[in-house]
């Protein structure tokens, strides 16, 4: 019996949007890094970027989390056929592991310094 396809259409679309939101979030927090770094008077990045943390991250952060784990019990499902790492190496979920902890890090950091 042919096992099914794992990377079906439903697992790419689970990893782009992980990735397209995992992405927003690495974006906004690189522009909250930067505006850090070269203050002024009135920062409206850093307080756009901790209105929308204080608001969603819980939920991002469950979000990210569970379906990274997803995607990554999918690949490992994947590397017990016997295929190589390189062929289950997906790239929408390794960005969105390096996304995701650069977020998670710029949570932190931003909520360390505004409280």
């Amino acid at each position: 019996m042919k096992k099914k396809n794992l990377f079906s259409k439903k697992f790419k679309a689970l990893s782009y949007i992980t990735l397209i939101i995992t992405a927003f979030y690495f974006l906004a927090h690189i522009l909250t890094m930067f505006s850090v770094l070269h203050p002024s008077e009135e920062n409206e990045i850093l307080s756009t970027v901790l209105g929308i943390d204080m608001l969603t991250w819980l939920v991002y952060g469950i979000f990210v989390v569970i379906s990274v784990i997803i995607q990554c019990l999918v690949i490992a499902d994947k590397l017990s056929d016997e295929e190589t790492l390189k062929d289950c190496f997906y790239l929408p979920t390794f960005l969105s592991i390096i996304f995701g902890g650069f977020s998670f890090w710029g949570i932190y950091t931003l909520f360390e310094g505004c409280f």
